[in-house]
């Protein structure tokens, strides 16, 4: 039977980035620690400040039965309401606990205008892919490649499967 959560949203206070980068980062290595014994594919500090710093980015903290379980930058846009939950994480001792959905039920009532979710994801990430389908309903909406020239990459070198993402919508209204 399904662990029943009290799920509140805790808006992150700047002394708190340090420790929400940390958590997001150790939820986000999980599948690649799984998956290619690296650990270390996941967004960097500077991805998660620009993350920050896009224009309706809002921040929390998801707090679990009172725990700190996770945390999320939504980007909302007023005036389209095509929403993003641009990083959104469980922190792996939450995870399979139904945690994930719990949240992600708190963002939709918070944000009950919001005509579109859209979001991405990367191509090896597939227990999150389903996550997506199955528990959010998102649906899958295409699968892309960032430009081929990133400072992380000389120049002239090509994408590689680690950089290709799917997008995925889900439509509210």
């Amino acid at each position: 039977m399904p662990e029943k959560h009290i799920v509140a949203l805790e808006p992150l206070a700047p002394p708190d980035f340090s420790l929400f980068v940390k958590a997001l980062q150790e939820a986000f290595s999980v599948t690649p620690r799984e998956k290619f014994g690296n650990p270390d594919l996941v967004p960097s500090e500077n991805d998660i400040r620009a993350s920050f710093q896009t224009d309706g980015a809002q921040a929390f903290h998801i707090l679990l039965n009172g725990e700190r379980a996770g945390g999320a930058v939504v980007v909302i846009d007023e005036k389209t309401q095509r929403n993003s939950p641009d990083l959104f994480f469980i922190s792996p001792g939450y995870h399979g606990k139904n945690a994930g959905l719990a949240a992600w039920k708190t963002f939709e009532a918070r944000y009950p205008d919001t005509v579109i979710w859209e979001t991405v994801t990367p191509l090896f990430q597939g227990a999150q892919h389903a996550f997506l389908r199955e528990q959010m309903r998102f649906s899958y909406r295409g699968m892309f490649q960032p430009p081929p020239c990133r400072p992380e990459r000389p120049h002239g070198e090509s994408a590689s499967p680690l950089d290709t993402f799917f997008r995925f919508e889900k439509i509210m209204k």
